[in-house]
């Protein structure tokens, strides 16, 4: 968080890579993440809000991701809620770690192909290295179970998740973003089961804007390109964040 008075670097806006630093007393923050194809089509979109639970040890976080049957907005549907509690587990100069459990609650609603529950487990870690460049470092996954309304075919999901990215920071007000992940999923039904992995390349870039009342905008864009099964697609990720205080502190 960061004031129109004393510019901060921008610490919790990664796009796709988890970075370890929870809210700080007194601060909400809103998220945005808008995915499009290398058309311009709308893939799927969230919104997140992260709030700290009496300090900024305990975090609580919710999202509402949005995914696409059709093409543009109009095909997108609510596709779970996403509940996440984060634990500041280490926070210092030289290193912050904090790590996440999060359930995965269905959504019944007329018109959604499949309902998904299911839990997630999520370690993420940042290491400062000096003042330009900062790494983060995630690893964990998720166990879901998913039915078909359809056919009513059930799926038992597993998904593990690896990520990487260096940010390099040559001012508080303007970051350059790197960042890796690496899934491996195994889908199981009744007496089969198939696995694929892939691999994602985000470079991008974020910057900030402060205001006077302590309210912080950062958007940022991004270019993945993922690599699955031997075929790549590219498209862009579109970032918006709003930080400001809800309560006066000292």
């Amino acid at each position: 968080m960061a004031s129109a008075q004393e510019s901060q670097p921008i610490r919790d806006n990664s796009f796709l890579i988890e970075e370890a630093f929870n809210q700080e007393k007194g601060v909400v923050q809103h998220i945005c993440l808008l995915r499009m194809n290398g058309s311009f089509t709308p893939e799927s979109f969230s919104f997140t809000q992260e709030w700290p639970v009496f300090s900024g040890r305990h975090q609580f976080s919710y999202s509402l991701p949005l995914v696409g049957i059709e093409s543009g907005f109009t095909g997108m549907y609510l596709e779970n809620i996403i509940l996440n509690y984060r634990y500041q587990a280490v926070g210092n100069e030289k290193l912050f770690f904090a790590p996440r459990i999060t359930a995965i609650l269905p959504v019944h609603s007329k018109g959604i192909p499949t309902y998904k529950s299911g839990i997630e487990i999520f370690l993420p870690l940042s290491i400062p290295l000096n003042k330009f460049w900062i790494m983060h470092i995630n690893a964990g996954g998720n166990f879901t179970s998913e039915k078909s309304e359809a056919t009513g075919l059930k799926s038992e999901i597993n998904t593990s998740l690896s990520g990487l990215s260096i940010i390099y920071m040559p001012s508080n007000n303007f970051n350059l973003l790197s960042e890796f992940l690496y899934s491996v999923q195994k889908i199981s039904q009744e007496n089969s089961s198939s696995g694929t992995s892939s691999l994602t390349w985000n470079p991008g870039f974020r910057t900030v804007i402060n205001f006077k009342s302590g309210l912080q905008i950062v958007p940022g864009l991004s270019v993945p390109v993922e690599i699955s099964e031997g075929a790549s697609k590219a498209g862009f990720i579109f970032y918006l964040s709003f930080e400001h205080p809800f309560t006066k502190t000292k």
